[in-house]
């Protein structure tokens, strides 16, 4: 297991048990705790080391998705498709600000949410989106959506090939002017 492995691992248990111990950690990763140990000396390392991964991680992917261009469906169906082999990690960020309050994580959590509320608003603005929701909360619900169906893929109540359909259907639906 690499490195970057070892730390997309560790955002799925920590994101479902923020308390899990060293010796937890290692144990659903499969490996030993001194293995961790020589990784990550400690739980702040390791820490750090999985909010810079998915802060570049999810900032990348936004870049990669080109929020800015095309209709707001069109972004959306780009924004799944960057994002979503990413979910664990978009998952993770999004609990640790809950959690933590690291001022890095609030702040990288502030940035995505803003790039995906400017696609709903560009949206509601050219009528394409509905306005009876806010941007704000249709940023959560596509965020959430996305970590959720992260979730349900390690979990294997959905598979892969299927999750980039399921995600943007939902969204599409939901959000858009009928």
């Amino acid at each position: 297991m690499n490195r970057e492995q070892m730390l997309r691992a560790a955002a799925v248990v920590l994101t479902r048990q923020p308390d899990a111990t060293q010796t937890e950690l290692a144990d659903a990763l499969g490996i030993s705790r001194a293995t961790l140990h020589r990784r990550f000396a400690d739980r702040s390392r390791l820490i750090d080391a999985l909010s810079e991964l998915a802060r570049s991680q999810v900032s990348e992917s936004l870049r990669e998705a080109r929020l800015e261009e095309g209709t707001a469906t069109e972004a959306v169906r780009r924004l799944v498709a960057s994002t979503l082999p990413h979910a664990e990690l978009l998952g993770y960020l999004s609990a640790q600000t809950r959690i933590i309050y690291s001022r890095d994580e609030i702040e990288a959590w502030a940035q995505v949410h803003s790039l995906i509320r400017d696609v709903f608003s560009r949206g509601q603005k050219a009528g394409e989106i509905r306005t009876d929701m806010t941007p704000a909360w249709l940023t959560e619900v596509c965020t959430g959506l996305i970590a959720v169906a992260g979730w349900s893929i390690q979990d294997e109540r959905i598979a892969r090939r299927d999750a980039p359909f399921l995600v943007t259907q939902t969204i599409i639906d939901a959000t858009t002017v009928r």
